[in-house]
């Protein structure tokens, strides 16, 4: 298995080596209930399966639980996470590429969670994944509309993280992109926000194991102290912290008019 990188040198805003994994086994383990509860709510059994941007394969190994008789094909862009997936699920297609222009099946449903924060357009790549259903296919985008939490070492993160991913032209909550995105669209199925209590500890955990990647970011290196980056890091791991909600923009849309 290839090792990865833990440190930001390719663009790969969270990392890509073991506690960049750590940190998506988690964050799986924290949202499955709620991406499940998503998926069951998709309005045909698919028979070809897409998995965007995904990682180290818990997605892509939920989608292969859920609907265990189509053919499932991931993209992911990390050599490294797309080592993992084939070994998490044998026998799924895993290409390695970006998962805009990567040349995709005709799918009945394309799903992407927490991946579309990543984009700085994120009604063109809408726009793109639609384009490549089938005709009563699918997308189903799994997002962040908003993070709240009144208690201030969570809050200084989320400040930070915001702002190093905007210096990239995206946005960690990509939900109001969305509606914009999708506003007075006819094939939207469903389109809603929900929200999701996680518990201080595993919140704090996971940011712990991200802050241990962006932090060398150049973006966060020339504009946060080092010393503040210390002082977050050591506040992350000495819990407990206050409440903190997710709130999950959750969409299923069908092919665009036209396509």
């Amino acid at each position: 298995m290839q090792g990865g990188r833990d440190h930001i040198d390719n663009g790969y805003t969270f990392g890509d080596g073991a506690v960049a994994a750590d940190r998506l086994a988690l964050l799986h383990q924290v949202f499955a209930a709620s991406s499940a509860a998503l998926l069951a709510r998709v309005p045909t059994l698919p028979s070809v399966v897409v998995d965007l941007g995904c990682g180290p394969g818990h997605t892509t190994a939920m989608l292969h639980a859920r609907f265990p008789a189509a053919r499932l094909v991931a993209v992911e862009q990390s050599p490294a996470f797309a080592a993992r997936t084939r070994e998490r699920v044998p026998g799924c297609e895993v290409l390695e590429g970006d998962a805009v222009t990567t040349a995709l099946p005709p799918a009945d449903l394309i799903y992407c969670r927490l991946l579309l924060a990543h984009l700085p357009d994120v009604a063109g790549a809408i726009d793109a994944w639609r384009e490549g259903l089938l005709p009563a296919g699918v997308v189903v985008l799994d997002e962040v509309e908003r993070i709240e939490s009144d208690d201030p070492t969570f809050r200084r993160y989320e400040e930070i993280v915001n702002t190093m991913v905007a210096s990239r032209g995206a946005t960690v909550s990509a939900g109001p992109a969305i509606t914009a995105a999708l506003r007075g669209d006819r094939r939207v199925l469903r389109d809603e926000v929900v929200e999701y209590r996680v518990a201080p500890s595993d919140a704090a955990a996971m940011f712990a194991m991200n802050l241990a990647t962006w932090r060398h970011d150049p973006w966060v290196q020339a504009n946060v102290a080092a010393s503040e980056l210390d002082a977050l890091a050591a506040d992350l791991t000495t819990p407990p912290h206050g409440p903190i909600v997710w709130q999950l923009h959750q969409t299923i849309v069908g092919r665009a008019s036209g396509a």
